[in-house]
């Protein structure tokens, strides 16, 4: 468990390091797990966590949680109710999103369009009004973080958190299944 909290803590800090290609492998050895004052979270960790310990360290990986010690039994259920509930919190941020759009009176595609400061659909999750995760989708419907990359003129929140995206992405693109599925909600919700 220590090796797999090594690679993915190197896969979410580190741009060049990629635990899926490297089996969850780093160049830790059991003398430097027992060199650390921490083992007994790490234990603890397992102990409570046996079948899906990778899925608790994720969750608060995402929460910005590095130290073991700090992680929290509310990250990982709260993980794993979006997970689990996906397609209704995809559907229920659409119509927060159709809100916003009512009540600024903001269009559909300057949601998704930055005009050199951050869209948006990007401020709402950065206020957890909606999920990461429907963000994700949409980007996967619309591909659009490429062009936000080339527009976005601040170079220290998006492009941290557009790695942060992209090195999550393979920890949930089965759970995202298929586009077309994303799609079909979002054009019948938009519509209601």
């Amino acid at each position: 468990m220590f090796q797999t909290f090594e690679a993915m803590k190197l896969h979410f800090t580190s741009p060049k390091y990629n635990a899926f290609k490297y089996n969850f492998k780093t160049r830790s050895t059991v003398q430097t797990f027992d060199r650390r004052n921490d083992k007994y979270f790490f234990q603890k960790v397992y102990r409570n966590h046996q079948t899906d310990y990778r899925n608790f360290i994720l969750a608060n990986i995402l929460h910005d949680e590095f130290f073991i010690g700090s992680f929290t039994e509310d990250a990982y259920l709260n993980w794993i109710s979006v997970i689990e509930n996906l397609e209704y919190r995809f559907l229920v941020d659409i119509d927060k999103m159709k809100d916003m759009m009512y009540y600024d009176n903001v269009t559909f595609d300057e949601m998704l369009t930055s005009q050199g400061s951050h869209p948006w659909i990007f401020k709402m999750v950065m206020r957890e009004e909606i999920n990461r995760e429907t963000l994700m989708i949409f980007d996967m419907i619309f591909r659009f973080f490429k062009t936000w990359d080339r527009d976005i003129q601040e170079d220290i929140i998006w492009p941290a958190f557009h790695m942060k995206l992209d090195k999550y992405l393979p920890f949930v693109v089965d759970c995202f299944g298929d586009g077309k599925r994303w799609k079909n909600l979002l054009r019948k919700r938009i519509q209601e």
